[in-house]
């Protein structure tokens, strides 16, 4: 995949997870998985790995999110993407919030 498509799947991904059809976003992000091309990109390695993530947390599968969501934070920090760090570290937070385990 060029660059551009890496980036036109991610954003179709994007909507798949924000319009909650977070069965097709999951297999829809492993396809993206299996393309050695994205792992090319730390970034938007990361950036399928937290949708993953959300795709998981929506279903309600918390042990998977946070796993994906670990997955994104390990690349962001190694990376240095600030941005990316504090998305991750929120998105961990929300799901330690829906297990109501707050320390």
């Amino acid at each position: 995949m060029t660059p551009e498509e890496i980036q036109q799947a991610i954003e179709k991904l994007k909507d798949l997870v924000n319009t909650s059809q977070n069965h097709e976003a999951k297999a829809f992000a492993y396809e993206l998985l299996e393309n050695p091309s994205i792992h090319d990109d730390p970034e938007s390695l990361a950036k399928v790995y937290n949708l993953l993530g959300t795709a998981y947390l929506n279903l309600s599968y918390y042990p998977k999110a946070l796993e994906y969501y670990s997955k994104a934070l390990l690349i962001n920090e190694e990376i240095g993407n600030k941005e990316g760090i504090a998305k991750n570290l929120g998105n961990i937070g929300n799901v330690y919030s829906k297990l109501s385990d707050y320390p």
